[in-house]
């Protein structure tokens, strides 16, 4: 999920880490165990796709930034306060514009001549949207302690499931 804020050009990790909280409606207390990980997980997937990561944040750096970032979002007056984490989701919309965009750019042409592309995006993102939290609180009920690993796995079989036009 990270991945398409960062090639959209959110390149440092202040800026992904607020724009992620504000996005999902939590605080970044509430992110801080994955904020880190996925902002390393996109800058290696980038670098190994040849792109240049001259621009984003050196991985030694990031504690500090997101310690302070959560001492400044805690001094903040309380009307300002974001909920905490409840079942945090990815951008399903975005994320299946985009496959449909890359797997069947056959059918994503079609569906935007007839102007039924908003309609389709929006069904396949609410589908995805449910799948995903009934799975992730199924499983985090089930396996308590695994969350991050259960959010990250799920979403990979609901963007294969669900997302991917070709299955």
């Amino acid at each position: 999920m990270t991945i398409y804020y960062v090639e959209s050009g959110v390149r440092k990790f202040a800026d992904l880490a607020r724009q992620l909280a504000d996005d999902l409606g939590v605080s970044l207390r509430a992110l801080k165990p994955f904020l880190r990980g996925w902002y390393v997980s996109a800058q290696d997937d980038l670098e190994e796709a040849g792109e240049d990561v001259s621009d984003m944040d050196d991985v030694g750096t990031l504690k500090g930034t997101l310690a302070a970032l959560i001492a400044e979002e805690e001094t903040e007056e309380p009307s300002k306060k974001k909920l905490p984490m409840t079942v945090i989701q990815p951008p399903w919309r975005r994320m299946a514009e985009e496959h449909l965009k890359h797997l069947d750019p056959t059918e994503y042409q079609r569906l935007k001549r007839r102007r039924e592309l908003e309609d389709h995006l929006d069904q396949v993102a609410e589908r995805a949207k449910e799948a995903y939290k009934t799975s992730v609180r199924k499983l985090s009920a089930e396996n308590p302690g695994q969350e991050s690993f259960i959010m990250q796995s799920v979403q990979e079989v609901v963007t294969r499931d669900i997302l991917d036009p070709t299955s």
